[in-house]
């Protein structure tokens, strides 16, 4: 979580707005992962969120992914995506 001082001074301005993306340094993604028939995280959220921000977003970002999931999709499936679109 953001201090105090850090939302007061306007550091930390969580929105739903994409085409603010291309103004941050980081992207914080905290999207649903709901269990699907096998009780395994759907990621279907992060990866269609990846897939519209990875256009748009300032290309030295930094990303965080904040979603329950299973070990290893940031680094196996997120990064995938992002690197495969982002030119």
């Amino acid at each position: 979580m953001p201090s105090r001082e850090q939302v007061d001074a306007g550091r930390f301005q969580p929105s739903t707005d994409y085409a603010r993306v291309k103004e941050v340094e980081a992207v914080l993604i905290c999207v649903p992962t709901p269990l699907n028939k096998n009780r395994e995280p759907d990621i279907s959220y992060i990866i269609k969120t990846a897939r519209a921000l990875r256009r748009i977003c300032n290309p030295a970002a930094w990303w965080w992914l904040e979603s329950t999931t299973y070990p290893g999709t940031t680094d196996e499936d997120l990064l995938k995506v992002l690197e495969e679109g982002s030119g």
